[in-house]
This record gives C-alpha cells, sequence and structure tokens, in this order.
C-alpha cells in the first residue's frame, strides 16, 4: 500500500495475523527476502515501512462500516526498513516490530517527517 501527501511517499508492506508471536514485547515477523530487499533499499523513491495487522480470530470483528465511514477495530504496529542492512540469509528474515511502534495518526506524521529529511539532506 502506498500512502501520499502533497511532499512524501510511504510504502507500506501489509500484513495481518490473529496469532502474533510477541517475544520482548516485540512482534516476530518472517518476510520474504525479495519483499525486505525492496523495502528496504536506498534507492526507491518512498519510505519502506512493514506494518503487522493484528486482527481478531472473528473475520467479522475486524471493521464497522457506516455512512460516515470505516473503522478498523485491529492493531497495527510498524517497522521502517528503509536502510536496513542486507542478509545473508536467502528466503527469510526475521523481524522484530516494537510493541510501542502503534501505527497511529501521528506515527504516520513521524514515518512523513523521516521521509521528507531523507531529501533534504
Amino acid at each position: 500500500m502506498t500512502v501520499h501527501s502533497n511532499e512524501h511517499t510511504l510504502d507500506f508492506q501489509l500484513k495481518a495475523t490473529s496469532n502474533p508471536d510477541v517475544q520482548d514485547d516485540c512482534l516476530v515477523h518472517d518476510l520474504d527476502i525479495r519483499t525486505y530487499n525492496l523495502l528496504r533499499s536506498r534507492q526507491r523513491s518512498g519510505y519502506g515501512v512493514l506494518a503487522v495487522i493484528v486482527v481478531a480470530d472473528d473475520t467479522m470483528a475486524w471493521h464497522a462500516m457506516n455512512h460516515d465511514g470505516t473503522t478498523l477495530t485491529c492493531s497495527a504496529y510498524y517497522l521502517p526498513l528503509f536502510g536496513m542492512p542486507p542478509t545473508s540469509n536467502t528466503a527469510t528474515i526475521r523481524l522484530k516490530v516494537p510493541r510501542n511502534n502503534l501505527l497511529t495518526p501521528s506515527a504516520m506524521q513521524t514515518l512523513m517527517d523521516e521521509q521528507a529529511a531523507r531529501w533534504a539532506s
């Protein structure tokens, strides 16, 4: 998913789970190497971010929709991958997404500010 503002672009890889693996207050996620390399690349125009969405077992509880909009009832956590180091792994890489990296509106603004700072330097 790509998110654009007037000046910034964030490229998210969204992954969902109803059974998160939590270790040391982090969500553990195995990401395929191809996707990891695409998101971490400094050659990309958008800022690469992994988002892990924790959903309920019951798919009917994932969101509510009415004429005013859609409300997601899930939690999303993010891990910026832009500029991460290469790996010698050939299939997957195990990533730890801190649970304090809740994808809130202010977190989105921080990610956009980081994207802007990269072009300012």
